[in-house]
C-alpha cells in the first residue's frame, strides 16, 4: 500500500511530508525512494535541523509604567507568555534603544544605551535557550567621568562565534569609536580604528535567507554611522573578513544625522542602510551607494515615508517601516522592484515598533495609539507577494511600552 499511496493512507489530497526541520511530521509508512525524493524537495523532516527562528520563544522587551525592564517570552503556538526576571536598572528602560540578537544556539541576547558611569544600571541582558532566568551585565569599554558607552545595532560573528558591535563614547565627551566583542557573560575585548559611531550606529554581518528563513553567511560586516559629534558627518564602511582584528574601508559620505541606523543584508552581496530620514543600496565590494529613499516611499504606487526599520527577509525581500507605515519589498529599489505590498491598512489606529522576517513569515510588533493593549501579527507570504495574516493579542501586558528602536536578529 505505502508504495502507492504517500505514507500508506487512502485519502483524496495525497499525504505529504512536513519537513525539512526536525519537528516536521511524515506521518504513516514511507518507502525509502519516497523518502529520497521528500529530501530532494526539501520536505522530509531532518533529524538534528531546527528551525532558523524558534516562535515558541519571541523575545518581548516590555518597559512597565514604572520604567521598570519587565522582558518576556512569547509562544506563538500556545500564545501563552512567560514572564522573565525583571531589572529596574537596565538602560534601555531609560534610553528606550534595545536591540535583540539571537545566536545559531538559540541564546538571546540583548543591548541598550547608558548615559550614566554607575555600575548599577546594566545594559546586556543574556538569556541561555532553554532558560527563563536571563542574566545583566554592565559592559563599558569607555571609562569616563558622567557617561557610559553606548550600543545600537548588534550583530554575529561567526568567526569569533561572539557578539560584535560598534560602540562609541556619549556625544557630548568625544572619543574614538570601537569595534567591540562581547560574550554571553559580559566579558569583552576592544580593537580601535572602529567603524564611526556618534548616534546609534548600525553594524551587521550580511546573510543571505532562504524562504525557510534558514540563514547563510556572506563575507561581509556593513557599519553605518557618524564619525563626529556633529552628527552631520555620515558614512557607511565594510569590512571585508569579519576576523579578530578589524579592516574597515570607508564610502563616501552620505547625508545626514544617523540617529537611527540600521543595516540588514540584501542578499550578502549587497546592504540595505537606514540613516535618519534616507535609506541607500550599499556594495561593499566595489564601496559605492545609492540612494533608494524615493524608490521605497513610493514603491508599489502607494507613497509612504519609510524611514525607521529595516528587515531582511529572503533573498532580495524585505521589510521597511516606521511607526505607522510598512511595506514589504522583493527586489532591488537602485534598480527593478519585482513588487511591493503595503501592510499598512492592517495597522489603522496603531503604533508599529517592531517588524523582523523570518523567510516567507514577517512578524510585527505594534500597540494602540494611544497605548494601550499590545498586538503581534504575523505575515506569511507567498513569493508573489500575496500574505495571509494572524492578528494576536499579547496576554498579560497593557500600558507600558516597547523600546522606541528595536530590531531583532537571528543568526
Amino acid at each position: 500500500m505505502s508504495q502507492k499511496y504517500p505514507g500508506g493512507f487512502i485519502t483524496k489530497t495525497p499525504i505529504v511530508p512536513g519537513g525539512p526541520f526536525q519537528d516536521g511530521a511524515a506521518s504513516g509508512i514511507w518507502t525509502v525512494d519516497q523518502a529520497m525524493q521528500y529530501t530532494k524537495q526539501g520536505i522530509w523532516p531532518t533529524a538534528g535541523l531546527q528551525r532558523p527562528f524558534d516562535e515558541t520563544r519571541i523575545f518581548i522587551p516590555f518597559i512597565s509604567t514604572t520604567y521598570t525592564f519587565n522582558p518576556y517570552l512569547y509562544n506563538w503556538n500556545t500564545n501563552a507568555m512567560t514572564a522573565l526576571t525583571s531589572q529596574s536598572e537596565f538602560y534601555p528602560a531609560g534610553s528606550e534603544n534595545a536591540n535583540v540578537v539571537i545566536d545559531p544556539n538559540k541564546n538571546i541576547y540583548v543591548f541598550g544605551q547608558s548615559s550614566t558611569n554607575s555600575s548599577s544600571y546594566k545594559n546586556m541582558m543574556y538569556l541561555a535557550a532553554g532558560s527563563t532566568s536571563p542574566s545583566y551585565y554592565r559592559v563599558d569599554p569607555f571609562t569616563f567621568s558622567t557617561y557610559g558607552s553606548f550600543f545600537s545595532q548588534i550583530t554575529w560573528n561567526p568567526t569569533l562565534n561572539l557578539i560584535q558591535c560598534q560602540t562609541y563614547p556619549h556625544y557630548n565627551i568625544g572619543g574614538t569609536p570601537y569595534t567591540v566583542t562581547i560574550d554571553s557573560t559580559g566579558s569583552f575585548s576592544t580593537y580601535s580604528g572602529g567603524a564611526g559611531g556618534w548616534q546609534n550606529p548600525g553594524n551587521a554581518l550580511l546573510t543571505t535567507k532562504n524562504t525557510s528563513g534558514t540563514v547563510t553567511y556572506g563575507s561581509y560586516i556593513v557599519a553605518s554611522g557618524d564619525d563626529d559629534s556633529l552628527a552631520n558627518n555620515s558614512y557607511i564602511w565594510n569590512d571585508p573578513t569579519p576576523w579578530t582584528t578589524p579592516a574597515w574601508t570607508q564610502s563616501a559620505q552620505i547625508r545626514g544625522n544617523p540617529a537611527r541606523s540600521w543595516v540588514t543584508g540584501f542578499p550578502s552581496s549587497k546592504a540595505l542602510v537606514s540613516c535618519f530620514e534616507n535609506t541607500f543600496v550599499y556594495v561593499p565590494a566595489s564601496n559605492t551607494f545609492t540612494n533608494v529613499t524615493t524608490a521605497l516611499d513610493n514603491a508599489g504606487g502607494v507613497s509612504e515615508v519609510i524611514n525607521l526599520g529595516l528587515a531582511g527577509m529572503w533573498e532580495d525581500a524585505f521589510c521597511c517601516y516606521t511607526y505607522n507605515a510598512i511595506k514589504v519589498v522583493k527586489g532591488d529599489p537602485s534598480g527593478t522592484i519585482s513588487w511591493c505590498t503595503s501592510l499598512t491598512s492592517f495597522f489603522s489606529g496603531r503604533s508599529i515598533y517592531m517588524a523582523w522576517g523570518v523567510g516567507t513569515t514577517l512578524y510585527v510588533l505594534s500597540t494602540d495609539n494611544p497605548i494601550g493593549s499590545w498586538y503581534i501579527t504575523k505575515f506569511e507570504f507567498t513569493t508573489a507577494g500575496v500574505a495571509t495574516r494572524t492578528d494576536r493579542t499579547l496576554p498579560s501586558i497593557s500600558g507600558g511600552r516597547i523600546p522606541s528602536v528595536t530590531g531583532l536578529q537571528y543568526f
